[in-house]
């Protein structure tokens, strides 16, 4: 636009020189012309005001998309780990419940005639009885050799050898009528083997008879 005006002005000052009426002409089309330069001057200077509201406009967007979304990763991130703590809080309850207690409904499941005199108390003490053999039996055969004590390494080896002669079952954690027995009170201790039907009714246990010896195994 500047070497435009500067090329025009030279030619109207060389026009003005041979046409004296020259000039009466050209001063409206000279007026316009400065009009038309003013306006292009603002719009130009609104074009940067534009540019300068929408980066700003742009800057406010992404520092509000931020701010926004730390508090959701937070919370992403609170409950992934709570469902972590829950996962592993079910796992260690599977591994820490290998028979788990009779409720109400389940024991009124039991036909009298099975039932006998056992409670549900009495029912759910042999019951946790049976889990916490089990749950030991499972930490000591899962534990490296060399940490055994001498008398855990001999009970291992006795269940390793009950084991030999119970073929037809497909787990190692079961017990005998002689791992539960010695455990329970005296009070339960002579009832214990009038509630295995009531166990076996519930599906607490399941029993197979290898040869003289009766396996119970959850």
């Amino acid at each position: 636009m500047e070497n435009l005006r500067a090329a025009m002005t030279n030619s109207f000052q060389l026009y003005e020189t041979y046409l004296p009426e020259w000039s009466g002409l050209v001063r409206p089309l000279e007026a316009k012309i400065n009009t038309i330069e003013h306006i292009l001057d603002e719009c130009e200077q609104l074009k940067i005001e534009i540019d300068g509201i929408h980066y700003e406009g742009e800057k406010e967007n992404i520092s509000s998309q931020k701010s926004e979304n730390v508090p959701i990763d937070k919370e992403n991130k609170k409950q992934e780990n709570e469902a972590i703590e829950e996962d592993d809080e079910e796992k260690e309850e599977k591994i820490k419940r290998m028979c788990a207690p009779l409720t109400l409904q389940e024991f009124n499941t039991i036909p009298k005639y099975m039932l006998g005199r056992f409670t549900l108390e009495s029912m759910n003490e042999i019951i946790l009885t049976i889990d916490a053999f089990l749950l030991k039996k499972h930490q000591l055969i899962t534990k490296p050799l060399k940490t055994l004590t001498r008398q855990e390494k001999e009970q291992v080896d006795s269940w390793r050898e009950l084991e030999m002669k119970a073929k037809k079952l497909s787990t190692g954690l079961f017990f005998v009528d002689t791992d539960i027995r010695p455990m329970l009170t005296e009070k339960l201790r002579p009832s214990f083997a009038k509630a295995i039907p009531s166990l076996r009714h519930t599906k607490r246990i399941r029993e197979q008879r290898c040869g003289p010896i009766t396996f119970y195994y959850t």
